[in-house]
């Protein structure tokens, strides 16, 4: 009787312990779940939509931010060169319509850009490196070496930021510059114009 008691507690904790092991891991899993987030990020929408959903990570936090509002800003100063140039040119012009093509061959930089950097966070394995990050790794070398590749990762995220933002630089001296032009053909030589273009070219030998 004793003997069967004694059997019958045992599973009961085994039973237990598998129950919050099972619901530990869901909740791991849950809470750090794979992540495809490139994959369906064609537009800068789309890129908008999929940082927000990794936002809680707090080793990119402040270059997810940056994008999002690299995002806005990107779309705001597009807007608001489109404007300035349809009060002044026919949108019909053939040089308008080239124009309006390098615009959005740098809407696609950006965006390709944006996936470069999703798809950088995608492959981050968020869950050890918080993991690691409590722990006092730097007397581990492996850890050490596995917390490197981790700050790799960040660096990458950082520089892909610091790039978009170089975009906008140049979209800012673009518009600061080109209410003084009257013709397209003027415009389209201008030394922003010809770095935007060759920024695009670049972009497409990656592609």
């Amino acid at each position: 009787m004793i003997y069967r008691i004694l059997v019958l507690l045992i599973l009961l904790i085994i039973g237990i312990a598998f129950y919050y092991y099972h619901k530990r891991t869901t909740a791991i899993s849950q809470k750090f779940p794979p992540l495809k987030l490139a994959k369906s990020a064609a537009t800068l929408s789309a890129c908008t939509e999929a940082l927000k959903k990794v936002s809680y990570m707090d080793c990119f936090a402040e270059d997810i931010a940056q994008n999002l509002e690299q995002i806005q800003r990107f779309n705001k100063k597009l807007d608001t060169m489109k404007d300035i140039l349809s009060e002044k040119f026919d949108t019909k012009e053939m040089t308008f319509q080239k124009f309006n093509g390098v615009l959005q061959g740098v809407e696609q930089v950006v965006t390709i850009n944006m996936r470069i950097i999703l798809n950088k966070i995608s492959a981050f394995d968020y869950e050890e490196y918080t993991q690691l990050s409590t722990l006092e790794w730097n007397k581990d070398e492996l850890a050490k070496e596995k917390m490197s590749i981790y700050q790799q990762y960040i660096d990458f995220v950082q520089k892909a930021t610091n790039d978009n933002e170089e975009i906008l630089l140049k979209l800012d001296r673009l518009l600061l510059e080109i209410s003084q032009y009257n013709t397209m053909e003027d415009i389209m030589n201008m030394p922003e114009m010809i770095a935007l273009d060759k920024l695009i070219q670049n972009a497409k030998l990656y592609q």
